[in-house]
């Protein structure tokens, strides 16, 4: 009798304790992402140039690095939003191609790094859903709480914030590692 009320026991807390099978996105996103797994790979291969783009910001420049990986970005997701069936995907997919436009199109540091915002807003809660991609891709995701800004980096880099530069270092920096 025991036994079966330890078990009873074990099983409610397990199941009040465990995840469930979506996960809300970061503060003030309410939905989950979640992507088809024929577009997983597309995921995959929007990180480097991803990170060009972060680091190109971060220490202050707008070139045609910035510009060639945002042009990358943006083709990869417009060929994952064409294959992608879930609804929460696509939505992600066309934010990102519409931001990574953005960023190809900007003509000055500051417009780029609006757009860049723009760009993880609509991306980082993928990642906040699927913490796993970060896992994969040995990175780390930073949050400026002066600013509220997120972006991913490699992890074991120095924080370098995309969206203020090397000259304004964030004073309240959380790294939130999965």
């Amino acid at each position: 009798m025991n036994i079966l009320l330890r078990q009873k026991n074990l099983l409610i807390l397990t199941l009040a304790l465990a995840p469930l099978g979506t996960v809300n996105a970061h503060p003030g996103h309410a939905d989950p992402i979640t992507i088809s797994r024929d577009t997983h790979v597309y995921m995959q291969k929007l990180v480097p140039p991803y990170l060009k783009i972060q680091s190109a910001l971060a220490e202050g420049e707008l070139n045609e690095t910035v510009k060639e990986a945002a042009d990358a970005i943006k083709q990869l997701v417009d060929n994952a939003w064409e294959k992608e069936r879930d609804p929460s995907g696509k939505r992600m997919y066309k934010g990102v191609a519409k931001a990574a436009g953005f960023v190809a199109a900007a003509n000055n540091i500051d417009v780029a790094r609006e757009a860049f915002a723009e760009f993880n807003d609509t991306l980082l809660p993928f990642f906040d859903s699927w913490p796993n991609h970060i896992l994969e891709h040995n990175l780390v995701l930073y949050i400026c709480k002066e600013t509220k800004q997120w972006w991913l980096q490699t992890k074991g880099d120095k924080a370098a914030d995309p969206y203020r530069g090397a000259s304004v270092p964030c004073v309240d920096l959380v790294e939130k590692e999965e």
